[in-house]
């Protein structure tokens, strides 16, 4: 067994290496308490500050450390990681090596601070910005080495201090959190501005230009379908764009919901169970802009996800963060939502978001096309389509699609006779309600199934395109959210949901039959014929 003092100048040297190969922020988290506590001729024990760490190491950071170990060494060696806790148990290691730990390193601050106080602060507790700077000032330490959480993006200095978290670039992991990506096809400049959406989309600029500067919150409400998603994620790309270094998160309420639920069950294992729900809501409060989509969906759930919430509110909001929410209605007409969470949604700026007219239909018409790449339709085919879908972007933009498609399988203009068959046979009078069940009802009665096994978690050819159909349909007829159709058809997350959205519109684009088989489903949902006159491509 090596000495002491080799095995801490060997671990000094993987130290100074492996500090160039991943962030100041990584470090930090996960090795700035780290330590060698055995090495010998096969193998080296890495000691961190508690079990989750360890799994958290190696699980994330395995490859870059065995790298750096055997660059150091000159040959392999097999790396083990273990929680400080477990070897002090009694794990028997051959060495007392004294952790290499620098005097600012988070770890050994929050340890002197809960020394002095006589308390412990877990992983993912909240650090304030006067502590953070008050440690780093004390440090002699390089600034280099502790990477803070940058202050609110374009915000004033709060009355109080605003509140720092375990670092939430680091904690973005969708398994955890739920948040999602932001899709690139909803920007500002794609988003048509009509008199309905004029005010709204002016609010959304000014609050993507100076965050959190002057409406804080910004609620934005309007019916389905009206362009409200669209300005979130327009809101997070600006942002991003503009400022690289702000942390932005999207989410849905539900996702939101359920996360946090996943969490509160989790943390009742204890140990890492409640490192996890401390890490959810560290992640949180750690971002500059929230976006959460449709907040409605609070209603009925108890006080205590609404109380979550709350608290995470005030956070943010006290810390100088910007918050952007979206619902289908106004705050005071959200049911059972607590009076403390409805005033502070109402403390920014209400704007809502109206449905198109027609002019701003044909617009909206007229720019899916160019974004598309395809020639501009005649006058005559986009005012045939506003004039009949009148209150869904999304479905306005659908029906154009499936136009476009027609046009393009039959080797055919784009005229208003193609335009008014497809219309006759996707909206023709809306004689049934439409709603999710609905659509699965007609897809299972067309491809001859089940509910049970359109619903079901087997993967089979046969059960994939009518599953996709049918979650297409529900997004593109019904306007439901991607993580209300991945409840309604029992799928664990919405992106299986996008995915089916793609894929459809894919085929429906390369393949004539899927194209009139997605109208012919369409009608039937509606109510209409089947085949409306479609023409065909064969």
């Amino acid at each position: 067994m090596i000495d002491d003092s080799a095995v801490r100048a060997f671990w000094q040297q993987v130290v100074e290496q492996l500090r160039n190969r991943i962030s100041s922020q990584d470090w930090c988290s996960w090795f700035a308490g780290a330590r060698a506590r055995e090495l010998g001729a096969e193998r080296i024990v890495v000691e961190v500050v508690n079990d989750f760490a360890a799994r958290w190491v190696d699980e994330r950071f395995r490859g870059v450390l065995e790298d750096t170990v055997a660059h150091v060494a000159g040959v392999p060696l097999d790396v083990v990681v273990v929680a400080r806790d477990v070897v002090d148990a009694g794990e028997p290691t051959g060495s007392t090596t004294p952790s290499i730990e620098p005097a600012s390193s988070p770890h050994r601050q929050l340890a002197d601070a809960a020394a002095a106080t006589g308390g412990e602060r877990a992983v993912g507790d909240v650090m304030t910005a006067a502590q953070l700077r008050a440690e780093l000032a004390a440090s002699d330490q390089p600034s280099h080495t502790l990477e803070a959480q940058p202050a609110s993006v374009g915000a004033p200095t709060p009355a109080a201090p605003s509140a720092f978290s375990i670092p939430a670039s680091r904690l973005a992991d969708p398994q955890l959190t739920g948040v999602q990506q932001l899709s690139d096809r909803y920007r500002f400049d794609t988003f048509v501005i009509g008199p309905g959406n004029q005010m709204v989309h002016a609010a959304a600029l000014a609050v993507a230009e100076t965050p959190a500067q002057g409406y804080n919150p910004l609620f934005i409400h309007g019916s389905t379908g009206v362009g409200k998603t669209h300005l979130l994620h327009a809101i997070g790309n600006f942002v991003r764009e503009t400022r690289p270094d702000a942390t932005v998160a999207y989410i849905t309420t539900e996702q939101f919901l359920a996360r946090f639920m996943h969490a509160i069950q989790q943390s009742k294992t204890g140990g890492a169970g409640r490192e996890l729900r401390d890490r959810f809501k560290a992640y949180f409060r750690g971002v500059d802009v929230l976006l959460m989509d449709d907040v409605q969906f609070l209603a009925g759930r108890g006080s205590w996800p609404q109380e979550e919430l709350f608290h995470l509110f005030n956070d943010l909001h006290h810390a100088g963060r910007q918050i952007v929410l979206t619902s289908d209605c106004k705050p005071e007409q959200i049911p059972q939502l607590e009076d403390r969470l409805r005033t502070r949604f109402a403390w920014g700026l209400i704007a809502d978001i109206d449905t198109p007219d027609r002019e701003t239909r044909v617009a909206i018409l007229r720019k899916k096309a160019r974004l598309d790449g395809a020639s501009e339709p005649p006058a005559a085919v986009l005012e045939a389509i506003a004039d009949r879908i009148t209150t869904s972007v999304r479905e306005l933009e659908g029906v154009l699609t499936r136009v476009l498609a027609a046009a393009s399988f039959t080797n055919q203009p784009v005229t208003i006779e193609l335009a008014t068959r497809i219309l006759e046979s996707y909206a023709p009078q809306q004689s049934r309600q439409v709603t999710i069940e609905r659509i699965q009802d007609v897809v299972c009665e067309h491809f001859t199934l089940q509910r049970e096994e359109l619903l079901s978690p087997r993967k089979s050819n046969a059960l994939t395109l009518p599953r996709q159909i049918g979650m297409y349909l529900s997004r593109t007829l019904v306007g439901a959210s991607s993580t209300q159709v991945a409840q309604r058809f029992n799928r664990k997350d919405h992106s299986t949901v996008l995915h089916a959205e793609k894929q459809v519109e894919r085929k429906m684009h390369n393949d004539p039959e899927v194209h009139d088989l997605v109208v012919s489903l369409t009608a039937q949902v509606r109510g209409g014929s089947s085949m409306g006159g479609v023409p065909s491509a064969r």
